[in-house]
């Protein structure tokens, strides 16, 4: 066919038809448009659906490929970047790379992001409806591929030469010093001010070395299109918590207001926080001095973590505040498990969170989803010591918004205070709910509380208990958790006399006891406990 054969100089748009469920390419010598299932040899461009239920990539390929996602190829991907009015941009004609990024809005609601680097591109931009894209319901992988010359990516660029690199800037050419003892803060900030001033795709280069820093604030908006921060080095907090107070903020290394940042190296954030343990009197007191959380994401989009470490915090290691579309990996924090308030990673208002094959020891939560967030997945945590996975605490501060959407799976549990948990305060200023929620195919291993709803939490000698906490659970499943309980009772759900726990489920629940007695479970208040399968403790009735 002449569309087969003949290269078009660019594109003008790319449609998604509701109507005939397939994309059109229209170009000046090229229009094509293809139903799911369509598949044509030779090289092309490969749109796949994961089994969830919507597009979530493009792929250049040179081969015919039968597997779903991109094959690892210098032309492997088009990231997408969406707008507020609903539209795509193919991004600067003639940066190092584009990026566009396609929402997968899945069963678990993944939003999963790929990268790599192409070359001159033409902007262009069209109508794109998030709300009706990718809705065929069969949720079956399908490709459609086409013949199209490589100058189609190119657009009205010099002819390929190879990729153009991304910019580099390395903190040691701005000043670093990288030997433990000077504070290298000015010479971070100058190198940030410069990559995210730099056009197209940059990358932030923190060699190897030990590197002292104060509190520090990377901040955006950025020109930059992407901005790859590099960590091989070992940084390392100051321990003058006055310079904190100077800063005027409650965090040590901040990264905020950022689109498509991607923070990977394998380097580690040290907060010294041993030196700084004996001053966090939050445990004891309500109102209390916040010490400083050693990594802050505040109001990202589109963001990539990878091969961090985190150690010794002084409060939290890493917090999420206001994020969208955040994916993180390979993360390993440490702290001693009597270490205050070490929270592994804390989430507050965030959404379409993605943390997977992370180990976590520490002295509180190794995870907690903190009100106003959704669409969260955790998968394949290793926790212990600490205090679980936590939901909470909500019910607390007025203005709190609900949780939900939330998938724990494939985690192990070891030695912690608690196993999966959702906490709410008694005596809620407003009313708010913990819904949609499951945890699946989780492992305890001496872990006391293991599966725990506690709507009368309280860590203090006293609370007010004037009224009922006023937070209503409900639609929770408990499915396939088996291991050991380190307390007789290995299933407690304390709900709220004022709103009631509805809808919750347990399926397949296995907890042992090496004790006298064998585990058992509590009920308080629950409306509509469904069980099935094994059942071990039996299933308490509230």
């Amino acid at each position: 066919m002449a569309w087969q054969r003949k290269a078009a100089e660019r594109y003008r748009s790319l449609i998604w038809n509701e109507a005939w469920n397939s994309f059109e390419f229209k170009a000046q010598s090229l229009k094509f448009s293809a139903n799911r299932h369509t598949e044509a040899e030779g090289p092309g461009f490969d749109i796949s659906r994961h089994s969830g239920g919507s597009i979530s990539h493009i792929c250049y390929t040179e081969k015919l490929r039968s597997r779903v996602g991109c094959d690892p190829h210098p032309y492997e991907l088009f990231e997408a970047t969406h707008t507020k009015k609903g539209t795509f941009e193919l991004i600067d004609a003639r940066a190092p790379s584009i990026s566009i990024l396609f929402l997968e809005r899945s069963k678990h609601f993944i939003t999963e992001r790929f990268e790599t680097r192409a070359r001159n591109i033409q902007k262009i931009s069209g109508p794109f409806n998030f709300t009706s894209f990718g809705s065929s319901s069969n949720g079956r992988n399908f490709y459609i591929k086409t013949r199209i010359s490589h100058r189609v990516a190119r657009g009205r660029g010099r002819s390929g030469r190879g990729h153009h690199k991304a910019k580099v800037f390395n903190v040691k050419k701005f000043g670093a010093c990288a030997n433990g003892r000077q504070d290298d803060g000015k010479a971070f900030l100058a190198a940030w001010t410069a990559a995210c001033s730099a056009r197209g795709r940059v990358k932030l280069v923190i060699p190897r070395g030990t590197y002292l820093l104060g509190p520090v604030k990377f901040r955006g908006p950025c020109i930059s299109l992407m901005i790859i921060v590099k960590l091989k080095g070992y940084l390392k907090a100051t321990t003058d918590l006055s310079a904190y107070e100077k800063a005027g903020g409650d965090d040590w290394v901040e990264f905020g207001f950022v689109n498509n940042l991607r923070l990977l190296g394998g380097g580690t954030f040290d907060g010294q926080g041993a030196a700084s343990w004996r001053f966090n009197k939050c445990p004891q007191k309500k109102k209390c001095q916040v010490l400083p959380t050693s990594l802050k994401f505040v109001g990202l989009t589109n963001t990539r973590v990878r091969g961090i470490k985190s150690v010794n915090s002084k409060f939290f290691h890493i917090s999420l505040v206001e994020c969208q579309n955040f994916w993180a990996s390979n993360i390993r924090i440490t702290a001693p498990g009597n270490s205050p308030n070490t929270d592994g990673i804390h989430l507050d208002r965030s959404t379409g969170i993605s943390i997977h094959n992370s180990i976590i020891t520490t002295g509180d939560d190794c995870i907690s989803v903190g009100p106003g967030s959704s669409k969260i997945i955790l998968k394949n945590i290793r926790c212990g010591p600490g205090h679980g996975i936590s939901v909470g605490s909500l019910g607390r501060y007025e203005g709190e918004k609900d949780v939900k959407d939330l998938l724990v799976k494939d985690c192990v549990l070891t030695g912690t205070t608690n196993g999966v948990r959702i906490k709410t305060w008694e005596n809620s200023p407003q009313y708010s709910s913990a819904t949609n929620m499951t945890f699946d195919n989780i492992v305890m291993n001496q872990v006391y509380n293991p599966i725990i709803i506690d709507q009368t939490y309280c860590p203090y000698s006293s609370c007010d208990k004037q009224s009922p906490s006023k937070v209503k659970v409900s639609d929770i499943n408990f499915k396939n958790i088996r291991g050991t309980s380190a307390s007789p009772v290995a299933v407690s759900l304390k709900c709220s006399q004022g709103v009631p726990c509805k809808n919750i489920k347990l399926h397949n629940v296995q907890l042992n006891y090496h004790g006298p007695t064998p585990t058992t479970s509590s009920c308080s208040f629950v409306q509509g406990l469904m069980t099935s399968g094994v059942q071990f403790p039996y299933p308490c009735t509230a």
